[in-house]
Formats: C-alpha cells, sequence, structure tokens
C-alpha cells in the first residue's frame, strides 16, 4: 500500500502519541508548520533532518520513500528493540 509523507507523518505522531504541538517542540518550528506536514506539505532537506532527529526511533526509509515495512523503536535506545508493522506505519501496541 502506497502512502504519501503526510500519512506517513501523521502516523509517527498518532503511533508514538505524540501531539502536534510537542512534535513542534521538538523540531523547534512552529505548530503551523506540523499541521501543513500532516495534511499536504512535503518539508525540505533542512526539516527532513529535524524530523529524523527528532524521531530517531523511526525507519528514515519508510519515512522518506514509503516502504511497505517499517521499523518503529517503541521502547527505550537502550533496549534496541524493535516492532514491525506492515502498511502505512501504524504498529499495533
Amino acid at each position: 500500500m502506497e502512502t504519501s509523507f503526510n500519512e506517513r507523518f501523521t502516523a509517527i505522531l498518532k503511533t508514538l502519541d505524540i501531539k502536534p504541538v510537542e512534535a513542534a517542540k521538538r523540531m523547534n518550528v512552529s505548530r503551523q508548520v506540523i499541521d501543513n506536514y500532516m495534511r499536504s506539505t512535503v518539508p525540505r532537506f533542512p526539516h527532513l533532518v529535524e524530523i529524523i532527529k527528532a524521531f530517531p526511533q523511526v525507519d528514515t526509509r519508510w519515512l522518506l520513500l514509503g516502504d511497505d515495512h517499517v521499523n518503529i523503536t517503541l521502547e527505550p535506545e537502550d533496549d534496541k528493540k524493535e516492532k514491525r508493522g506492515l502498511g502505512c506505519g501504524i504498529i499495533p501496541h
């Protein structure tokens, strides 16, 4: 199933239970920028880097290309455990 960047970005926030205002703080951007990414805007390279830094547990290849498989680490970085999901990036809890 092919997904847009906007769907994948929204799935990250939903999966990690992060509100748009918190995402904006993590990325050092306005809430409006986050809303735009969730709706229709594809970020330019500097903001892609900020997304990757803000959400290191998200598989970068999936975020950028929308590959069918996604890895989002739900545990702390130290554990290095990953849960694997399919499709648009929503991983069952």
